[in-house]
């Protein structure tokens, strides 16, 4: 009996584990799909951030239809620990394979089935390997404008009147009190710097406060003016 013995055997579809592998880089990639594994190309971030930067230019170098789940899973789970298909690399100190958690033959959106791993928090091991494999990749969606249509739905989302009003309610009973771990921070870094006369001077003149008219937010005139009065998020103007 394995872990994912939860999952009703009638809900399982016979499913295919595959190998690809890059012509170009040699990068391989294991997995599992319910589709044609000769033209399904992976869905694994790391292994379609490679496909993005070096071509489709794969093969499949194998792959198996399985129709018992328990022989699915037991498969999959010892070919991903015999081959170490998260942490293997070569002689140059690179990947063997693209994986980054061992496939189990199930992981993925299964209609009508809680995924096993849902509400498990990720290990800091996990998380390191998760952000080592993400450098030197830039963002998706970097340098790609926003449709018109994303453009007036985010600008559909302003604020109402009446959240409007609540917000500036709010704030304008606002204490905003500092932990002694931040007191004693904010202590410890400025301890060493030195201070000249003509500074200390400035500091002695008394601080003028003012509050914005917006979002009744009370502090120092140079950032208010540079955060609030016609710069404010609760001005009619910036909510347009």
């Amino acid at each position: 009996m394995n872990i994912y013995s939860n999952i009703p055997s009638s809900e399982f579809k016979p499913t295919w584990l595959y190998i690809k592998q890059h012509n170009t880089t040699g990068l391989r990639y294991f997995g599992k799909t319910t589709k044609d594994p000769q033209t399904y190309l992976g869905s694994g971030r790391y292994w379609l951030r490679h496909l993005k930067e070096h071509s489709e230019d794969i093969t499949t170098v194998w792959c198996e239809e399985f129709t018992d789940m328990d022989q699915l899973v037991e498969f999959a789970t010892f070919f991903s620990e015999f081959y170490n298909i998260v942490d293997a690399v070569d002689s140059r100190g690179k990947k063997v394979w693209a994986n980054m958690i061992p496939e189990n033959g199930l992981d993925g959106a299964i209609p009508g089935i809680t995924p096993w791993n849902k509400g498990i928090p990720r290990t800091d091991e996990e998380k390191q390997r998760m952000s080592q494999a993400r450098k030197g990749f830039a963002a998706w969606n970097k340098g790609v404008p926003c449709k018109e249509e994303t453009k007036s739905k985010l600008k559909d989302r302003k604020r109402t009147e009446e959240t409007k009003s609540k917000i500036k309610s709010a704030r304008s009973k606002q204490v905003i009190m500092h932990s002694e771990e931040t007191k004693k921070k904010i202590s410890d870094s400025h301890k060493g710097k030195i201070v000249t006369e003509e500074a200390k001077i400035a500091m002695r003149k008394p601080k003028t406060k003012i509050v914005c008219p917006h979002c009744n937010m009370l502090g120092g005139s140079n950032n208010m003016y540079r955060w609030h009065f016609n710069n404010c998020k609760l001005k009619g103007d910036n909510n347009e």
